[in-house]
């Protein structure tokens, strides 16, 4: 009995931020108290939940648990639809221009287009079969305005190393932080890179940099252009070997391009546990949320 309660307490909670996310039709009665009473484990449950809200035609569960662990797209996509972590406020203005650095399986392009049927995106995604996900995701929605770069953003344009694990592609990098955590299941790979900068060239009603530790060099490289951008989001990632003068540094960019700030830790540094601990410490991540000042 006690398992069916906390089972109907979660379903209830993510079915009601769904359905207030618009990301699906909303969840009916019988199938919130279908999925608690099937479920007898906490896997079982992360299942169903995810298969119920995938059920909207874009993409299957079963696609997605291809490219991603259960773990991983739970977290990923609670982040984006439950937690909404990138909530469009509702002044954004008409035909908002968007820029999705670090696309990933392209959740956070879906909740935009989905919150702004009229918004123009270009999602970046280094990984090869991550990206063709995305487009794969846009023609079955029938969306336009979205064009889709298999690259990763950089401060240069080109080609470079990117280190990624085949068993967790969500933490691809161009950078060596997780080689310096000595993961072993790391592969090497060569991935096409885009310069951020010449795409600020126009303006940018949202720019989501989440790249998994190279966001210290790429805002570097574009902070002169940072007068296009109206908001910006920044998951800003650690190293084991990197001091907190980089996210200072960070800041300090911000500031000097008239965006206040406001700083709070992602989904999965805070389900990792106390903050406080040395590893969890080393491999935080924040999230940086950043407006222009009017």
């Amino acid at each position: 009995m006690r398992r069916l309660i906390d089972n109907l307490y979660l379903v209830r909670q993510f079915s009601r931020a769904i359905n207030e996310s618009g990301f699906r039709h909303p969840f009916a009665r019988h199938e919130v108290l279908r999925i608690a009473h099937r479920c007898t484990c906490e896997e079982s449950l992360k299942r169903e939940l995810l298969r119920a809200a995938l059920a909207n035609g874009s993409r299957s569960f079963e696609e997605l648990e291809m490219l991603l662990t259960l773990d991983r797209l739970w977290v990923v996509f609670n982040e984006i639809f439950v937690d909404q972590e990138y909530q469009i406020p509702a002044t954004f203005p008409k035909a908002p221009r968007i820029l999705d650095c670090g696309a990933n399986v392209g959740f956070a392009t879906e909740f935009f287009k989905t919150k702004r049927p009229d918004a123009s995106i270009i999602a970046f995604e280094p990984t090869p079969k991550l990206a063709d996900s995305v487009r794969d995701m846009v023609q079955r929605r029938n969306w336009d305005s979205i064009f889709v770069e298999t690259a990763a953003v950089s401060d240069h344009e080109g080609s470079a190393e990117f280190l990624f694990s085949e068993h967790d592609p969500l933490g691809g990098s161009l950078t060596t932080r997780k080689q310096e955590r000595g993961d072993a299941s790391l592969q090497k790979q060569t991935v096409q890179v885009k310069r951020l900068k010449d795409y600020l060239q126009n303006h940018v009603d949202l720019l989501k940099l989440d790249v998994e530790g190279s966001e210290f060099e790429v805002l570097e490289d574009i902070k002169d252009d940072l007068a296009a951008v109206d908001r910006i989001f920044i998951e800003y990632h650690r190293g084991p070997s990197w001091t907190n003068e980089r996210l200072e540094r960070i800041l300090s960019i911000l500031r000097q391009a008239g965006i206040d700030y406001v700083i709070a830790p992602n989904r999965s540094s805070r389900e990792a546990g106390s903050l406080f601990t040395q590893r969890n410490l080393a491999n935080a991540s924040l999230c940086i949320y950043g407006s222009r000042k009017n």
